[in-house]
Order: C-alpha cells, then structure tokens, then sequence
C-alpha cells in the first residue's frame, strides 16, 4: 500500500530545495529628447516632416536560472510550509485514491463511501461482479492466501476499473508466489499451494508475469518513485531473456485491459501526474515504458537535481 503522506515527504524533500533565482532587473530605457528650435523669422516657418518611426526591437527573454540550493532541515520545513504542505497531501491523496490505493484520514478511517471491511466475502463477491474496484481488491487482498488464483482474477478486475494499486498488487503477489520461501504464506490451505506449485509449473514463469504487471502499471500511470523500487528488485532475479518476456507480456496485458476498458465505456487511463514527480536519473527505463511515456507532463515544470554524483529529475505539476 502506498503511504502517501510518506511520499509526500520523501519527494518534497527532493525537490523543494529548488528555488527560482529572481530575474535581473533591467536597466530602465533611455530616451533621447530632441531640442526645441525656436524661429525667430515672423514668417512661420513650415515643420520639418516628421522622421520615418522605426519599429521597437523586441529584447530577448531572459530565462531565470534554476538549480539546487541546499537547505538545512529548518530551512527545508519552512520551505515546506511555505509551498503548502496541507495542500500538497491533499492532492497526494485525491491522485492516489483515484488509481485505487487505500487512503486514511488522521483517525486512521478509511476513505470509502461504503463499509466495504464490514462486508462478508459473499457481499463483496456480489459487488465486484457487479463493477465494484474497491470490493474487488479488498475482497483479493483478503482472500490472497487462501486462494491466489481467485485473488488474481478479482485484482484484475480492479485494474481494468481503473485501479493502478490492482496491478502493483498483482505483480507483489506474483512475485511472492515465485519465492518458494514465501510458502509458508499459503501453507493455512492446500488448494493455496496446490495453485502456487501450478503457477510455477505454467509456461509463463510468475516472476516474468510480477515484472510485466509492474511494467501496465508504469504504463497506466502509476507512481514512478515506488514503481522503479519494486522493479528494481524483481528484475535482479531475472535473466535478460525473461525482461524480454515480460516486456512483451506487458504489452499484451496493457491491451488487454485497455480493450476491456473500451468494452466498459470508460476509456483510457487517466495518467495526470500526481503534484510532484521525482526520478533518478540513474535509472533505466523498463521495456522503452519511463513515467515520461505513463504521465502526461506537458505541464509540468522540469528541474534537475545534482548532489555530489547523484543526479535526479522532479516535475512539479499544477492542477
């Protein structure tokens, strides 16, 4: 689950060392008067024609330099406070909520407009077949030791509604599922490992399907920061053959989901951008599919972070 409010610090603290330099103020303009000639004949004298007027030449744009200033912990919470921090979670939360992921309030109450945990798995069932995103993931985040199988198939469901935390969970439980010494999580039901040694056994390898999920989830927009984490991970246990696997698979899924959305009426994935995006720059993408090509940032402000070596981008976004 992502704990947004911990991303919100860990990605302001990122970026809002950043502060725009003011622009150079420019000299005011100098205008040459001409003298007043007074004629002394006492026959008027005719003014000259007036001089042909030239057109103002435009001054080039001056572009305030943008770089890293480094800031102490006092100075980078007042910058926080100055930014908005209230504002900045907020958003945070609504962008996280909208793609599917838990959120809480202060009280630690879950933001649903139904007591979805109150349910039986019976209800539950009844609304996900019905269309219900969250009843879906919540009743396969219950069921996901029981019965993997199942729980895949109702994550699914979530993800074509739109659930971007539906695909990262599909990809964590692949890769649990891959990991014999994460059996112990399945060993409360037989039928649970009966279902775990079959997916093992599957012409698709669950590790090459855990990487391909976190790769539609990249591609649907999810949150780059954490996504690029858990690729990192599954990816060191895969060969070179099995990325190319799972960047194919990935497609295939991606089109999948997205024709299932078109079935539904509801369109492509809305990949806005969260209020700040934070990218190092170290980082390969995975399958040619970076945020770049999972957000749109067109109006995002890009700004490069450099500290010592480390080298990173953040994309402050508006709404």
């Amino acid at each position: 689950m992502l704990l947004v409010a911990a991303a919100v610090v860990v990605l302001v603290a990122a970026v809002v060392v950043l502060q725009e330099a003011p622009a150079p103020q420019l000299p005011e303009p100098v205008v040459a008067v001409p003298d007043i000639v007074v004629a002394t004949d006492p026959e008027p004298i005719a003014p000259p024609p007036p001089e042909p007027v030239s057109e103002p030449v435009a001054e080039p744009a001056i572009t305030p330099p943008i770089g890293p200033q480094l800031v102490d912990d006092k100075a980078l919470m007042e910058a926080l406070s100055e930014y908005g921090f209230d504002k900045l979670e907020r958003r945070w939360r609504d962008w996280a909520r909208a793609r599917g992921y838990p959120m809480t309030d202060a009280s630690g109450q879950m933001y649903y407009d139904q007591p979805y945990e109150q349910y039986d798995n019976l209800t539950l069932k009844g609304l996900a077949d019905n269309g219900d995103m969250w009843a879906a993931q919540i009743l396969a985040n219950r069921i996901a030791k029981d019965n993997p199988a199942e729980a895949l198939e109702l994550f699914r469901t979530a993800a074509a509604r739109g659930s971007v935390y539906a695909m990262n969970e599909i990809s964590a439980l692949y890769a649990r599922i891959s990991n014999d010494s994460r059996d112990v999580e399945f060993k409360s039901d037989d039928k649970a490992l009966e279902q775990v040694f079959a997916m093992r056994d599957s012409p698709v390898d669950p590790l090459v399907s855990s990487y391909a999920w976190n790769v539609v989830g990249t591609m649907s927009g999810s949150e780059p920061m954490f996504g690029d984490m858990n690729a990192g991970q599954i990816e060191g246990r895969m060969s070179e053959e099995q990325v190319e696997e799972a960047c194919t698979l990935a497609q295939g899924l991606y089109d999948e989901l997205s024709a299932k959305r078109d079935s539904l009426g509801l369109g492509g994935f809305d990949r806005s951008p969260p209020p700040m995006v934070y990218a190092d720059s170290s980082r390969q993408p995975r399958c040619g599919y970076d945020f770049a090509t999972g957000m749109s940032l067109e109006s995002c402000r890009e700004m490069a972070i450099k500290s010592g070596d480390e080298e990173a981008t953040v994309w402050l976004c508006d709404e």
